[in-house]
């Protein structure tokens, strides 16, 4: 990422890395309910940089999906640098999130599959943070990847969340694949009442996805109105709340604490968007609520070792024995 380091030098205080949507407003909602520690920055964008966090750039910040916290804390996967041994848990986040692929109604292909076999020149929206970490993995499994689709005459850009965020490519035709996360956006209703063909993945692709570290999950029947039968796709849950060893236990302790009693507050917050498609789009669709989490419950359990003043927190409540 070309996005530059936080400096310490700027604030002394407790400095607690986001992306701009969900991350952001989870954050404001617990960051301003900690008291008697030291007051807190809020900085984005530093969403998945546990490698700040480790580093002392930040103390505390997110990651999501989960499993890129695992792969920094072994040094494995796609994460490229040294293991972050020091790289400890705060609290989960439940977040039921899948990848999705979508072919517009006029695109040449039929399958992901295609495009690499017969080098199609098509137009790609990614809907992804700025990583691409994910279509990267994916497209890799296939055999080609976004650099290829730029060789082949093809093109592809950054789709953002919202419900109007591919109108003027879908109005002139412009975009013949939509592919990334974020199920639960605006942008995934547009597509789908646009009559977009939602697809999966082939077992072999997802096997070799395994392989890499990922988990399967399967997009049920009426997800979306759009998709009519379970579609084979990769697991993007939880997002991931992070500190390092080092941080003083006084503050995560209050910091876990207050998520803990502000849960309903943080579950609020995390609704990024309602709308009604009848109003909005020319296919008529169901009243629509967008929430980056799930009820927060277990929020103690995760892969990566606990903060020790997160567990002495989560033990204290009774969660822990």
């Amino acid at each position: 990422m070309d996005t530059p380091s936080p400096s310490n030098a700027v604030f002394q205080g407790v400095k607690i890395g986001v992306g701009w949507a969900g991350s952001y407003r989870m954050t404001q909602v617990f960051a301003r309910s900690v008291g008697g520690a030291a007051p807190v920055a809020i900085i984005a964008p530093a969403l998945n940089r546990p490698d700040w966090v480790c580093g002392g750039e930040l103390d505390l910040g997110w990651v999501f999906p989960a499993v890129r916290a695992t792969w920094a804390l072994e040094g494995k996967r796609s994460w490229a640098g040294e293991p972050l041994s020091n790289l400890r848990s705060v609290a989960r986040f439940p977040r039921l999130d899948r990848q999705l692929f979508a072919l517009a109604p006029w695109c040449p292909v039929k399958d992901l599959a295609q495009i690499g076999r017969e080098k199609r020149a098509v137009r790609l929206g990614v809907r992804a943070d700025e990583l691409y970490e994910h279509e990267h993995a994916i497209l890799r499994q296939y055999g080609y990847s976004l650099a290829d689709l730029e060789a082949w005459g093809g093109r592809w850009w950054h789709v953002g969340v919202g419900l109007t965020a591919l109108d003027q490519e879908i109005s002139k035709r412009d975009v013949d694949v939509v592919i990334g996360h974020a199920s639960h956006e605006g942008v995934w209703q547009t597509v789908a009442a646009h009559g977009f063909r939602f697809i999966g993945l082939e077992e072999h692709v997802m096997a070799g996805l395994e392989n890499e570290g990922y988990a399967r999950n399967v997009i049920p029947a009426g997800f979306l109105p759009a998709i009519q039968e379970p579609l084979l796709t990769i697991d993007l849950s939880d997002n991931l709340l992070v500190t390092r060893a080092e941080v003083d236990d006084s503050i995560i302790y209050t910091i876990a604490k207050s998520i803990d009693r502000n849960k309903k507050r943080i579950e609020e917050a995390s609704v990024t968007v309602s709308y009604t498609h009848s109003q909005m789009l020319p296919i008529p669709f169901l009243t629509y609520s967008s929430t980056m989490t799930q009820a927060i419950t277990r929020q103690w359990d995760t892969k990566i070792p606990l903060h020790p003043g997160a567990a002495r927190y989560y033990r204290e409540a009774g969660y822990l024995t």
